[in-house]
This record gives C-alpha cells, sequence and structure tokens, in this order.
C-alpha cells in the first residue's frame, strides 16, 4: 500500500471517528433533554394526597387516599349518609356536609369537595 492510500484511510478513520462522536454527543444530550422532560412532567402531575382541601379561604381536612372505613369512622365525623356499595369491584359513598368521600371496598379511593352553592340574584 502506498503513502497516499495510507493517509486517505487515515483521513477516513479520522472523520469517520469526529462523525461517530458527534453523533454521540447528540445522542446524550437528547436522552439527557428526553429524561429532563420526562422528569419535569412527572412532577408537574404527581400530587401527594395530603388529605386536606387548600382550594377555598379554609383548609378542609377530607379523609385521604387508601384511609380504611374504620379509620375514617375514627378520625371523621358522623357522615350525612352512607349510600350502599354498588357495582364490581363494589364502590360504595358517604356523604359530608362539604364533601363526599368514594370506597373501593373498604378503602378509601377519592374525597370529592362539593361545589359551592352559587346564589341567585334575581
Amino acid at each position: 500500500m502506498n503513502v497516499m492510500n495510507r493517509n486517505n484511510l487515515r483521513l477516513i478513520r479520522v472523520k469517520s471517528k469526529a462523525k461517530n462522536t458527534a453523533e454521540s454527543v447528540a445522542k446524550s444530550a437528547a436522552k439527557k433533554v428526553l429524561l429532563s422532560l420526562s422528569l419535569a412532567m412527572i412532577c408537574a402531575f404527581a400530587q401527594a394526597d395530603s388529605g386536606t382541601d387548600t382550594s377555598g379561604s379554609h383548609a378542609i381536612k377530607v379523609p385521604p387516599h387508601a384511609m380504611s372505613m374504620e379509620d375514617v369512622e375514627r378520625f371523621f365525623p358522623k357522615p350525612i349518609s352512607r349510600l350502599p356499595a354498588v357495582g364490581e369491584p363494589p364502590i360504595s359513598r358517604w356523604i359530608y356536609d362539604q364533601y363526599t368521600v368514594y370506597f373501593e371496598g373498604r378503602r378509601v379511593i377519592h374525597s370529592v369537595m362539593h361545589r359551592p352553592e352559587k346564589n341567585s340574584h334575581q
């Protein structure tokens, strides 16, 4: 192999390495951007269920997700009414003055605040 061919091969190898390095840097940067966006989305949508509704001017304590019926009875006032379970899995509701608690089996799956009644001025 002559000197010219060896130099051409070296030049091709250097260009190939540079291309591979640039591609790997771009891929690495893309992965980091995707990871950052994924984490940002997770943080934006993740909410710890503290069992307190703070949407109004006064915080109202509501039963948190996964609390047992027994603990709801122990730590919260008596509901206005208890609706029996329906469907499969069995979903029941306990209605309170300002919120309703939904149970699947014997565990809280959601506590929903009632909408405030609008005073109609006519």
